[in-house]
């Protein structure tokens, strides 16, 4: 009994060090739209869907444009699924 509770012990010790371990190292890249809501306001943003998101590159555009444009671009596109596109969508471009 000694030794099954010892193992269940150091069982449920490494399940808790590895869980904690894991959510140390989440930094903020496990869910990107979550970036896009809690960033700082923005000036100008790329808008649309997925490939949108995927095939359009802000650091390039921002390369590729600084002598015609100030600032810096920021990529609010959103998958077709994940969209929420409507007034929540609306209201979030507003805000940024």
């Amino acid at each position: 009994m000694k030794r099954f509770l010892a193992m269940v012990i150091s069982f449920s010790i490494f399940s808790l060090i590895s869980f904690f371990a894991i959510f140390l190292m989440e930094n903020g890249r496990a869910d990107p739209y979550y970036r896009k809501f809690t960033t700082s306001t923005k000036h100008s943003l790329i808008l649309g869907n997925s490939k949108g998101g995927q095939g359009l590159i802000p650091t390039e555009i921002d390369r590729i444009l600084a002598n015609q444009f100030q600032g810096e671009l920021y990529n609010f596109c959103f998958t077709l699924y994940a969209s929420p596109y409507g007034p929540s969508y609306l209201d979030a471009i507003k805000k940024k």
